[in-house]
């Protein structure tokens, strides 16, 4: 019995270890959004174009839900069940879309500012929240509240929060 007891008082006292094992959802990201447009990213050398097939019909339409705990949709975008947040709260332009607005040969190339880029993709404050960790390489920019952007093979894709 006491065996047991020491067992039991064990389990309980490492749970709190185990709640901050991961980055808690911010509510902000919470809930199900949809992909509604894509235009090509501005990093894109327009001499070279990506043959993306059919990707971007594919995935228009799509949705993806963003759980405290899960992530729900897009699987074939390395989306997982079990994701592993990572929050960042002020990410500025030339963090946006893994540094390709800053460093790309294409940009360096046209002299593009990347804050100037980031307008352009609709960033309307000097920095803005990501979401990375939901689904492997892929990070999510919200650019307003109820819109987010990602970037995939030369693209960025809008995402509108579905109510």
């Amino acid at each position: 019995m006491k065996q047991k007891l020491v067992i039991v008082t064990l389990v309980f006292a490492m749970l709190p270890l185990f709640a901050f094992a991961q980055t808690p959802m911010p509510q902000a990201f919470t809930g199900t959004w949809k992909i509604t447009r894509a235009v090509i990213g501005p990093w894109a050398d327009p001499e070279r174009p990506m043959d993306i097939g059919d990707e971007k019909e594919r995935l228009m339409g799509q949705t993806i839900t963003f759980k405290p705990k899960a992530v729900v949709g897009l699987k074939h975008l390395g989306c997982n069940a079990k994701p592993h947040y990572e929050i960042r709260p002020n990410d500025a332009p030339n963090m946006l879309f893994q540094g390709a607005l800053e460093g790309t040969e294409y940009v360096t190339k046209i002299h593009a500012d990347a804050a100037d880029l980031a307008r352009g993709l609709g960033m309307t404050t000097p920095t803005i929240p990501t979401l990375a960790g939901a689904c492997e390489e892929i990070e999510f920019h919200m650019v307003q509240s109820d819109q987010l952007m990602f970037g995939l093979n030369n693209h960025v894709y809008y995402l509108e929060r579905v109510k």
